[in-house]
């Protein structure tokens, strides 16, 4: 006869992680499953860059993602990161992302959004000369 604080058949215990089976797992908000065809190159490439994105529409930014820049860039959350082997393709994946970068001589790098759109701009600025104006 088993002493009296241990059962006979206690049931088995489940791990903290273990998930009931209809409830979805969730992760971390730092933490996400990347599961795409570039799974190898991403695990072997050698030069990354991390860009933060202002997008606000979730959707706009993965169909753009599903396009051939899928190949070279992963999304996590509102980062891109863009991954390649060599600097050359890293350099034009980088472009097709949107960005340019350029040296300058005193050794500071210019940065240029490639796809900034010149209009939205001025509508921002024109309502900004009229409120002074009229102030």
């Amino acid at each position: 006869m088993p002493p009296e604080n241990q059962p006979d058949s206690a049931p088995p215990s489940k791990a903290p992680t273990d998930q009931p089976e209809n409830e979805p797992v969730t992760l971390p908000p730092n933490v996400s499953i990347y599961n795409g065809a570039s799974g190898e190159k991403l695990l072997n490439a050698e030069i990354f860059t991390r860009l933060e994105t202002t997008v606000q529409d979730q959707h706009q930014l993965t169909v753009a993602l599903s396009s051939d820049l899928a190949t070279f860039c992963i999304q996590h959350h509102n980062i891109l990161v863009i991954f390649d082997n060599d600097q050359d393709s890293h350099h034009e994946h980088f472009r097709q992302a949107g960005f340019q970068l350029d040296k300058l001589n005193e050794g500071s790098i210019l940065l240029v959004d490639l796809q900034y759109d010149e209009e939205d701009s001025s509508d921002d600025d024109s309502d900004d000369g009229d409120s002074a104006a009229e102030a």
